[in-house]
């Protein structure tokens, strides 16, 4: 007699003709709210960077760092939750994620020095690994059939979420204080937190091997000497000696990076597979992207 093969109950995987789960709509709303948030996140604090400096006192250069130290942060957070999230689990590392949103803001939202909005600000980039946790994570627990559009989902949510921060922070800015934004990210945070808790499940871990430190330390060092001068170019200029060093050590940098992984047993990035031509062009498309984000909120608060 033969036995007709169910999938093992728990897993979150159903068959591939099986329609939404309840537990996979709710685990792709969740996922999709918390990259609206951390979108949002960073492009918040463009409109009131004026009133912040206002009220601090400061400089208009030390207050873009509001918005530099978030991107930089965000920059070398993304590949580095990418691989913890290969090794130790991807719901695990968009819990990590939402906690930094969390967390980052309240500092923010207690700080009245800014110093300490720096800090918060920092703290808070890294979260800007849930979207990439996000898109992987759902293309882990849905059926292939399905992942598709949850992807689509989740991917648009970086477009939804900064296209919100402008307006949403000019309205607060016209009846609150600024730090009333920050409270926002907090709920925000808080949200994220608990709905990945209790909607998310954890898909089976196939990767093995450890965090590779060496190339978690040249690629951060590349990321922040190739985006810092691009940052401060408008306040040092772009023939000044920092901006031109900067960016020829960014350069040698990366390629150092890629012969040190090319190496490596356990990399933080896999550059064989990524150079497949699907890949490749994905890559491509997501680096012209983070570039026009990156350059579009430093040429906004400029």
């Amino acid at each position: 007699m033969s036995q007709t093969t169910h999938p093992a109950a728990g897993t979150g995987t159903p068959p591939a003709d099986a329609g939404w789960q309840p537990r996979q709509v709710a685990a792709v709303a969740i996922v999709a709210v918390c990259g609206v948030i951390v979108a949002l996140t960073q492009t918040l604090l463009v409109p009131v960077l004026p009133e912040i400096q206002q009220s601090l006192g400061s400089s208009t250069s030390g207050t873009q760092w509001l918005l530099t130290v978030t991107l930089l942060v965000a920059a070398v957070a993304v590949p580095v939750f990418g691989r913890l999230g290969d090794l130790y689990g991807k719901r695990l590392m968009l819990m990590v994620a939402a906690a930094a949103l969390l967390v980052g803001s309240l500092v923010c939202a207690f700080s009245d020095s800014l110093g300490w909005l720096i800090v918060g600000r920092a703290v808070s980039g890294a979260s800007a690994a849930a979207i990439p946790l996000g898109i992987s994570l759902i293309g882990s627990v849905l059926p292939a059939r399905r992942a598709g559009t949850g992807i689509a989902l989740v991917s648009a949510t970086l477009g939804i979420g900064g296209a919100l921060g402008l307006p949403l922070a000019a309205l607060v800015a016209e009846h609150a204080d600024y730090h009333a934004l920050f409270w926002i990210c907090v709920a925000g945070g808080v949200i994220a937190l608990v709905g990945i808790r209790l909607a998310v499940v954890e898909p089976p871990r196939v990767a093995t091997g450890r965090l590779d430190l060496g190339g978690t330390a040249l690629l951060a060092a590349a990321l922040v000497a190739l985006l810092l001068p691009l940052a401060q170019a408008t306040t040092w200029g772009w023939g000044d000696p920092r901006t031109l060093g900067l960016l020829a050590a960014a350069v040698v940098l990366l390629v150092v990076f890629v012969l040190v992984e090319r190496r490596t047993a356990s990399p933080l990035v896999d550059l064989v597979t990524n150079a497949r031509p699907a890949l490749l062009l994905t890559n491509v498309a997501s680096i012209c992207v983070g570039f026009a984000l990156f350059a579009s909120l430093i040429g906004t608060a400029a």
